[in-house]
């Protein structure tokens, strides 16, 4: 069992660093042109492959951690809502990652980030909304 273990944190390592460099390459590649040079240097049909064993691998873990945490929830709106706040977490770790503060503040000038910044900030207030109403206030020590 002590192998698989190594195996799976191995794995896992290789993976972030393949992100890391793809998130580089990318970043690096500022024009149309260069962008289309990287994009024209992959195999598909490997990164089809790894697609799918990825989106395998993550189904079978989430059975894993829900044997492991007991976590058998009879409502399926709750797990799958759970699933994708957990997906919604990390897409917006990956945005945040290669990004400084100066190029957000770039970013939310363009119409594409404000879009986002804004659908990100009516979330998070019907969120608060919806779970410290108006009569609560969140910061009370009450």
């Amino acid at each position: 069992m002590n192998d698989i273990m190594q195996r799976i944190q191995r794995v896992t390592d290789d993976l972030r660093t393949v992100e890391a460099e793809l998130n580089q390459l990318l970043m690096t590649k500022t024009s149309d042109r260069a962008f289309s040079e990287v994009l024209d240097s992959f195999d598909l049909e490997t990164v089809r492959g790894l697609k799918a064993a990825v989106d395998n691998m993550r189904q079978l873990l989430w059975s894993y951690i829900e044997a492991l945490t007991g976590d058998h929830t009879s409502d399926p709106q709750l797990a799958i809502h759970t699933l994708r706040l957990e997906r919604a977490t990390e897409m917006l770790r990956v945005l945040e990652a290669p990004l400084g503060s100066e190029e957000i503040a770039q970013l939310a000038h363009t119409p594409q980030g404000a879009s986002f910044f804004s659908e990100v900030g009516r979330i998070a207030s019907l969120t608060v909304d919806r779970y410290y109403p108006q009569n609560d206030d969140p910061d009370s020590l009450d």
